[in-house]
């Protein structure tokens, strides 16, 4: 009914809008900048979203790094290795015994 007055009052409203606005971006940009700060040395959490996380080259180091260790210090793989090296070690002992007996 009152579209002229609506109409002054939206206009009116743009600037506070505008101020809010940027008040609310600067905010966010602190707030950002501060967590990269604080989380910056921990490389266990990605600075992006969990959707782009595999770019971070950081995290994905981190990442890197745990299946490497996780790899060489398995310790079922470690101790079925162990067990294979001592096998070997075992068999082939056994087979210069057999060597130098037949000598």
């Amino acid at each position: 009914r009152n579209r002229l007055l609506h109409s002054l009052y939206d206009y009116n409203f743009i600037f506070c809008n505008a101020v809010i606005g940027i008040f609310i971006v600067l905010t966010r940009a602190v707030l950002v900048t501060g967590q990269t700060v604080f989380s910056v040395s921990r490389l266990d959490v990605p600075l992006l979203s969990p959707a782009l996380a595999p770019y971070d080259p950081g995290y994905r180091a981190f990442i890197a790094l745990l299946l490497t260790d996780h790899h060489y210090t398995n310790p079922i793989v470690t101790l079925f290795a162990d067990h294979l090296a001592a096998q070997l070690e075992r068999d082939r002992l056994q087979r210069a015994r057999v060597i130098i007996r037949r000598l």
